[in-house]
């Protein structure tokens, strides 16, 4: 991580390459994806094409390149080049002949045209060029009826299309190409005799009246079950009076193991889209599946390994373990120093050599003298004097619906424990009111 964010500021690092390893010169190979992205090659080798003559996605963003060879154009099966963020100044008209790519991304980059041809690539779909010193665009894309996501903007300088309607997205830019050519997209007639379809309905396999034993779900129960009735209530401080909730006890044990899962999944999978626009999100990633192993790698989304979470999950996690810790009582001098130590070590247990956070004012606020003995004051004083929009409410998405789980059948105080753990770090009247919000509806769900 170190090294990425060196090359991301401008350092240079004795571990990034210069050129590509000799390994991928001097023979061929079968190798169907490489990604050499965050880098220092400045020349890719004219030969690469030929030794590597299957790849089907080649990642070469977050270099200093400032040419291409025409040779790429014989990588007949690429099916998606990234070439973003570098120092090029054309892109060989060669590009043309890559019949499979469906996806090319060459923004910010100094590109000041493209090849005319580009529309003409069969099965190209989507294709960014932001952020470059375009003029226009070519009118062959006009007539790409297989193009679905074009961005252009960012082109400061560009008058084809105009730029208001670069800057007003893909859907835009694409009606206006295509209105310009005049472009008739012939009807497609499908017929629909004998293509019934009937959908498959499968029963509740859980309320099956014949379990099966030795199933993962029986299984998932009985371990659950043995949790539940632990005569230690520092590993289970739920227990909840008679009449608290109308759920049995495996749906609410379910309920809350599928919140902390939900918490980290969900804030693994909001990095891949973090701070990107609805045309960003449509470019990098197919709305049909989203994988960890195919979130995009860029300068914000390079602090993270592909599928980790944020500091949002980690301080969840943080409040979780003090909860048990004192059996279930909330304990914001016991949040204070985890948190602390949190921020110095991370968790060393998963490799972390220190915990990376991205709110400003909890950054601050770790800094000041006496902060683990008096929380609340200590963040209210650095609040105060701090400038506008220093505070966010990132915590809330986490950590602030945990400290209620535990009393969740008393709303006030499921809020009085929400805000106790919030006013640690944000005592900003916005993320008060959202860490009492969504802890409340939280336990709400759990009566």
């Amino acid at each position: 991580k170190h090294f990425l964010f060196q090359h991301i500021s401008g350092d240079h690092s004795e571990h990034a390459i210069t050129e590509l390893p000799w390994g991928l010169r001097d023979a061929v190979t079968l190798y169907e994806s490489l990604n050499v992205s965050f880098n220092e090659l400045t020349t890719i080798p004219p030969e690469i094409a030929f030794r590597i003559p299957h790849l089907r996605f080649l990642d070469l963003s977050y270099n200093r390149l400032t040419s291409l060879p025409t040779s790429l154009g014989f990588l007949f099966h690429l099916e998606e080049l990234l070439l973003s963020s570098n120092q090029l100044t054309s892109i060989p008209d060669t590009v043309v002949h890559l019949k499979a790519l469906q996806k090319l991304d060459v923004s910010h980059n100094l590109l000041k045209d493209i090849p005319d041809a580009l529309g003409k690539i069969p099965a190209l779909t989507k294709l960014n060029v932001s952020h470059n010193q375009l003029a226009s665009l070519p009118k062959s894309l006009g007539k790409a009826a297989s193009l679905t996501t074009l961005l252009a903007g960012g082109n400061a300088e560009i008058t084809s299309p105009p730029l208001e309607i670069c800057e007003s997205g893909s859907d835009a830019v694409l009606k206006y190409l295509r209105e310009s050519v005049a472009m008739q997209v012939p009807r497609t007639y499908v017929a629909t005799a004998g293509q019934n379809k009937f959908p498959r309905v499968r029963g509740n396999q859980v309320a099956t009246s014949v379990p099966n034993l030795h199933s993962a779900q029986a299984q998932y129960l009985q371990i659950q079950t043995d949790t539940v009735n632990t005569a230690s209530r520092i590993k289970t401080p739920l227990l909840p009076p008679i009449g608290a909730t109308k759920l049995d006890p495996s749906v609410l044990t379910d309920r809350i193991t599928g919140l902390l899962y939900g918490a980290a999944i969900g804030d693994a999978l909001g990095v891949a889209t973090e701070f990107m626009s609805v045309d960003e999100c449509a470019f990098y990633y197919d709305r049909e599946s989203l994988e960890y192993a195919c979130i995009r790698r860029d300068e914000h989304r390079v602090r993270w390994k592909q599928g980790d979470w944020t500091c949002n999950a980690d301080q969840m996690f943080l409040v979780l373990d003090s909860l048990l810790r004192w059996a279930g009582v909330v304990d914001e001098l016991d949040f204070a120093k985890r948190l602390l130590s949190w921020k110095r070590s991370g968790f060393p247990e998963l490799g972390d050599l220190e915990g990376f956070l991205l709110s400003d004012l909890t950054k601050l606020v770790l800094q000041e003298d006496g902060y683990t003995s008096a929380p609340h004051q200590v963040a209210l004083q650095v609040f105060q004097r701090s400038q506008p929009g220093t505070c966010n409410n990132g915590l809330a998405k986490g950590g602030l619906a945990l400290p209620g789980i535990p009393v969740f059948h008393n709303l006030p105080e499921v809020s009085s424990n929400s805000l106790r753990i919030c006013l640690a770090t944000h005592p900003e009247e916005q993320c008060r009111a959202a860490s009492v919000a969504i802890s409340t509806t939280l336990a709400t769900i759990l009566q």
